[in-house]
């Protein structure tokens, strides 16, 4: 009787402590639709299960045969806090990485714990197909200066083909078709 008791504590505590050792993770969370093509796409930079976080940095490699880097501003994670510095470098725009976003806290304050977005990234669509995403120059820091551990997931962005609409000139064709259809039916069903 005791033994069952011991292992379904075990099993409890276990269960417990295992979100103490969970390493965060870093990803990109993008629209589950796939973008148009010649249309902007957000990604968002995702962080979770992080406690402490005071200050971060991190690069991005894009495919830049399909998408652009265009803009990233601030997410809502760090931004809570009293006051905090933002801001990205991207050396070359055309060579496929953005080089670093950053983001920290400034003066004696907690870091952030939790779930939440670091940054949203916007990117111009050049073709279609699956763009792949990638993190580099992972740096995390808790707000006593030590090095957070995080996993980078990479991600994808997927870009569809432009979905063809129909110009007004054309509706009204298919418009004056369909009624000289009707008109020539109606003509021929008086006639019988």
């Amino acid at each position: 009787m005791i033994g069952w008791k011991k292992l379904a504590g075990a099993a409890a505590l276990t269960l417990a402590c295992a979100q103490a050792w969970a390493v965060p993770t870093l990803s990109f969370s993008t629209a589950s639709a796939p973008a148009a093509l010649g249309s902007p796409v957000t990604v968002d930079v995702r962080v979770s299960g992080i406690s402490d976080l005071y200050s971060y940095q991190f690069g991005v490699n894009f495919d830049k045969a399909l998408l652009r880097f265009d803009n990233v501003v601030t997410g809502s994670f760090l931004a809570g806090g009293d006051t905090s510095v933002f801001g990205f470098y991207d050396a070359d725009p055309t060579d496929g990485t953005l080089d670093f976003v950053f983001d920290s806290r400034i003066g004696v304050q907690s870091g952030a714990s939790g779930d939440g977005v670091l940054a949203t990234l916007t990117f111009d669509t050049l073709a279609a197909g699956s763009a792949a995403l990638g993190f580099t120059n992972l740096l995390f820091l808790d707000s006593s200066a030590a090095d957070i551990a995080v996993t980078a997931i990479d991600g994808a962005v997927q870009i569809g083909a432009t979905s063809a609409v129909p110009e007004p000139a054309s509706l009204a064709l298919f418009g004056i078709g369909g009624a000289a259809a009707l008109l020539r039916r109606r003509r021929a069903g008086a006639r019988a």
